[in-house]
């Protein structure tokens, strides 16, 4: 399970002279029987490493070597995706397994690139799942594709009132009762869900399933805190297996995640064009990002550029703008060469308490450069 405690120490191992190789992987067996995943990262692998000098290939060979022994001895450990930070040289390894599928690429960087660990929280965020009708509630989370139900309520709700009545109460009283056991047993779901979300860290989104009836009547009960988290809805057995419940719940969420990240981006524009707390294009976010002073950050997984680091500060620079002034604009030190300046982009815009969201499947954002983002002032 990826956290991000895991990121947040990532974060805190400074620039090396040697690489960490970040390599994110589909491994899902299903989708591989012939173990198709091992050819896939040698041919990225081969693609990283053909622009390194002799001496880098050289010490990135161990690492190399361990993560095919990972992959080719410990396919019963491998699920859809896998995460691994190694940097042989350090004695640093780090691996994630989970149960949704990653970008496959191969980062090679003097610190560990984060990106592909904040891509999947982002994407897969942690969100609740509430099944709810007039007897029966349960309350899930769902994060990075596993499914853990929190608790199942079971109310004692009577049936449809027969000939002979319900203990000899008429059908006007009978149905009173009914009522009454609906209610309560409702009030005690709408309590449980508020317990779940006080003792849960970082739940962003409900998602609620069930009887049209008795959504309705559920959602009347949920306070503001709560009502403000409810997303979305969608239809769904109560009884349905866990991995009914995660396919029915990532559809719900990728598609209130689609609306949500087109707001922001449009967001992002409008208010750079005004003068206001937005910033578009890999130049002026650079800056923003520089200055911390972005409150959200938003990358098109397309997103690619190159550039430089500076030796001193740190500060990543744009490549052409590198080219141009030879030094650091900022601190007039001398400046290294990077392949990956969007993944440094996002590193140093995490460090400042940034939030990261990987936004696909929005044109607005290509046409700006694939980077955007919201500003703090």
């Amino acid at each position: 399970m990826v956290t991000r405690d895991d990121i947040r120490q990532l974060l805190a191992i400074g620039p090396n002279e040697v690489l960490y190789a970040t390599v994110a992987l589909t491994t899902d067996p299903a989708a591989n029987p012939r173990q198709e995943y091992l050819i896939r990262f040698k041919n990225l692998w081969r693609d990283a490493v053909a622009t390194r000098s002799r001496r880098e290939q050289a010490a990135l060979r161990k690492d190399h070597q361990s993560i095919v022994h990972l992959l080719e001895t410990r396919s019963r450990d491998l699920r859809r995706g896998l995460v691994v930070v190694s940097c042989q040289a350090r004695d640093f390894w780090y691996e994630a397994h989970v149960q949704v599928p990653v970008r496959d690429q191969v980062l090679l960087a003097r610190r560990p690139a984060v990106g592909p660990l904040l891509d999947l929280l982002d994407t897969y965020q942690r969100y609740c799942a509430v099944l709810v009708d007039r007897e029966t509630a349960r309350i899930l989370l769902i994060h990075l594709g596993e499914v853990e139900e929190y608790t199942e309520i079971l109310s004692e709700v009577p049936g449809k009132h027969r000939k002979g009545g319900w203990q000899g109460l008429s059908q006007s009283r009978y149905q009173r009762r009914i009522e009454d056991k609906v209610r309560i047993h409702l009030d005690a779901a709408v309590e449980a869900l508020r317990d779940f979300v006080r003792g849960e860290e970082q739940i962003e989104r409900i998602l609620l399933a069930g009887p049209v009836e008795a959504r309705s009547r559920f959602k009347q009960r949920l306070g503001p805190s709560l009502r403000r988290l409810l997303k979305g809805e969608f239809d769904l057995e109560m009884t349905a297996p866990p991995d009914e419940v995660r396919r029915a719940t990532l559809e719900a969420v990728e598609e209130v995640e689609r609306a949500e990240e087109a707001g922001l981006v449009q967001e992002a524009i409008t208010a750079s064009r005004k003068g206001g707390p937005g910033a578009t294009g890999i130049d002026d976010v650079l800056a923003q990002v520089q200055a911390g002073n972005v409150r959200r950050l938003l990358v098109s997984p397309h997103a690619r550029a190159r550039g430089f680091r500076c030796s001193h500060c740190r500060a990543p620079v744009r490549e052409a703008a590198g080219q141009a002034l030879g030094r650091c604009p900022y601190c007039n030190q001398e400046l290294q060469p990077v392949q990956h300046l969007v993944q440094l982009l996002m590193q140093d815009a995490a460090n400042h308490g940034a939030r990261i969201d990987i936004v696909e499947g929005v044109p607005q954002l290509e046409e700006v450069g694939g980077v955007a983002a919201l500003l703090r002032y």
